[in-house]
């Protein structure tokens, strides 16, 4: 049997989320979005960390928006609580400016583990699937 990860973080901006995540060794802060199906980063990170540029564009349909084709980076090591995927795909994206975060945590790496949230401690649980 696995053991969970608890990932302790902290609500902000009216019931999000924020949870730290690691990219090569630093730590960023990321919303927690179930309804992402990508992790993404904030364009205005790319010179704060060592990513890789890739070929690949995603289709992401932001809630009231048309669908927009975005780039991608590889990072190498991306890390929430103990659970490490290697050379994980992020969408690069333009967050507003009114929330401070540093990118999305999606589905393409939540989608791996039974998720939980606990509201009253803000805390992420990742298990094993």
């Amino acid at each position: 049997m696995y053991k969970a990860s608890r990932i302790p973080g902290w609500f902000d901006y009216g019931g999000i989320l924020l949870v730290p995540v690691e990219l090569n060794g630093s730590i960023f802060t990321f919303m927690v979005d179930s309804g992402a199906a990508y992790c993404s980063i904030n364009q205005k990170l790319l010179d704060k960390i060592v990513a890789e540029s890739t070929d690949v564009t995603l289709s992401l349909a932001p809630l009231g928006k048309k669908l927009v084709i975005v780039p991608t980076v590889k990072i190498e090591n991306f890390i929430v609580g103990d659970k490490v995927q290697k050379n994980a795909l992020l969408a690069i994206v333009d967050c507003p400016d009114e929330l401070k975060i540093d990118g999305i945590l999606g589905m393409n790496f939540m989608g791996k583990y039974r998720i939980t949230i606990e509201t009253d401690t803000a805390t992420l649980i990742l298990r094993e699937i």
